[in-house]
């Protein structure tokens, strides 16, 4: 399905994605005593951002510059931005 909106979107990438990040930064903030929610919020932000990114650049660059198959997740029938 290519047609999503918006929270659709965002809950699936943060499920695919920042869900790793976020708590690897929590567990990060955790193990050093400094504030957990501040640090789980930026990572889930930055891994929501990089999933963005990676999803623009597998539509507008190429296998050269990718170092991978370009349009890869449409090809697969993978729905991104």
């Amino acid at each position: 399905k290519f047609n999503i909106n918006k929270e659709a979107y965002l809950k699936m990438i943060y499920n695919k994605t920042a869900v790793l990040i976020e708590a690897s930064a929590r567990c990060g903030a955790i193990l050093a005593g400094l504030y957990e929610k501040d640090f789980a919020e930026y990572g889930k932000n930055l891994g929501l951002a990089f999933q963005m990114i990676d999803d623009i650049l597998d539509i507008k660059s190429d296998e050269k510059i990718l170092g991978k198959p370009a349009m890869n997740d449409f090809k697969e029938g993978k729905t991104t931005l």
